[in-house]
């Protein structure tokens, strides 16, 4: 029994080996498809905008205004607050509350809607289309509209797909943009 069983390790050693020297000597261009890094190959493509400028510069292209670092986050906090399961109602509360106003936190605590939703939701899952200002006052407050990619998933029905509307209300507290407020706009619009 020892015996083959050493017979079957040098055998596979001896195949690994083998495959080894095959791909060393013969498969080597496999992994290698350009020999000399260096080369230089010019090719004639048509192009659709012969005038069209390319900037390399990538800091150039990076929005950072207050007003763009407020879409980022808002947009982070808009796809969470818009997405939940019944199974972790409680936790998905508390997840906010880094985001929130000390009295947002007690509206969303005592939303009766949420609660009855989540009663009869399995869960949503929700991500931001787009997204603009309605209004922006540096240092102060701001409102942003999120136009947000729903599923609903009930309990025995077919999930439910549509496009809602999101406004997101911010103030400017101790230095950081905090979410004082959300509100759904009232229509729903169901996907072509």
């Amino acid at each position: 029994m020892r015996r083959i069983f050493i017979i079957i390790i040098a055998l596979v050693l001896l195949i690994t080996i083998a495959a080894l020297i095959l791909i060393w000597i013969g498969g080597g261009d496999a992994f290698n498809t350009n020999e000399n890094t260096n080369t230089t190959t010019n090719t004639s493509l048509p192009l659709a905008n012969t005038n069209t400028t390319v900037n390399n510069n990538v800091n150039s292209s990076v929005d950072v205004s207050p007003q763009s670092t407020l879409i980022g986050q808002g947009r982070s906090f808009a796809e969470r607050y818009a997405s939940w399961s019944r199974a972790d109602f409680d936790e998905y509360i508390s997840s906010l509350s880094a985001w929130i106003t000390p009295s947002f936190a007690t509206v969303l605590q005592t939303d009766n809607e949420a609660l009855d939703a989540a009663k009869t939701v399995q869960s949503v899952s929700s991500r931001v289309l787009t997204s603009s200002y309605k209004s922006w006052e540096e240092d102060s407050s701001a409102s942003i509209s999120f136009v947000m990619d729903r599923t609903e998933r009930r309990d025995n029905e077919p999930d439910a797909h549509y496009y809602e509307t999101l406004v997101l209300d911010y103030t400017f507290l101790n230095g950081e943009w905090m979410v004082n407020g959300a509100s759904w706009q009232p229509s729903r619009v169901q996907p072509e």
